[in-house]
């Protein structure tokens, strides 16, 4: 356990190299916390932009434990990224069928419907994100955000 510490104690300092090797190391040594150390190790794979590394890393996660909500939104952002929004949308409702009140799963359907130019639906999912964590700043941020792209709209229609 004191390597993961250490570990998250890197990643949370912006140190992946450091992280990933003390991740792998614990993989040697803890394999009870095996779901927790492969989400870590995606989580820095798709920082850095390796998506299909990190894809790898959350499904080896999800073999050990399928409950782990945020696997599910970490693939979701992560095909996001990749510009793959059936599998993001696919992994998104998972998450929420695992835990309806993780609010970062509304948060990505969102970016998916306002990705697709569907702003009305993305703050409806903003909106439902922000239900469940009032404080959630990027929700708050994309609302006014679309909102403004939406006044604009309305004013060069006049």
């Amino acid at each position: 356990i004191a390597r993961i510490n250490l570990a998250d104690a890197y990643f949370e300092n912006g140190i992946y190299d450091l992280a990933l090797e003390e991740y792998q190391k614990s993989l040697a040594i803890s394999g009870f916390k095996a779901f927790y150390v492969h989400n870590a190790i995606g989580k820095i794979y798709g920082i850095l932009g390796q998506y299909d590394e990190a894809i790898h890393q959350f499904e080896m996660s999800l073999r050990f434990y399928r409950h782990f909500v945020e696997v599910y939104y970490n693939l979701g952002i992560t095909y996001y990224h990749k510009g793959d929004f059936e599998s993001a949308y696919s992994n998104f409702q998972e998450a929420i069928d695992v835990d309806p009140i993780y609010f970062w799963s509304y948060y990505g359907l969102g970016l998916i419907q306002e990705q697709h130019g569907h702003a009305r639906e993305a703050i409806k999912l903003y909106q439902q994100t922000l239900s469940l964590n009032p404080e959630f700043s990027l929700a708050q941020d994309a609302i006014r955000r679309l909102e403004h792209i939406d006044l604009q709209k309305s004013l060069n229609e006049q």
